[in-house]
């Protein structure tokens, strides 16, 4: 059971870091005001806000939540 615990939350620490590189993201495209990173693209805006929430809840909190 602890070799799993421990597999959680290795996961965890990857998605952690995918998830922050999408923050990085964002926050590049807010950073300055008019067309940025995304080139204006507002749905793949959207979509990449989206991925992050369900990457960091799912993926992150979850796991290490379960494997602590």
């Amino acid at each position: 059971a602890k070799d799993i615990a421990i597999l959680y939350f290795v996961f965890g620490l990857f998605s952690a870091l995918l998830g922050t590189g999408i923050s990085i993201l964002i926050r590049l495209e807010l950073s300055a005001p008019g067309v940025g990173v995304l080139h204006g693209d507002n749905q793949l805006y959207n979509t990449i806000v989206t991925a992050h929430a369900f990457i960091i809840i799912f993926f992150f909190v979850m796991p290490v939540a379960v494997g602590g």
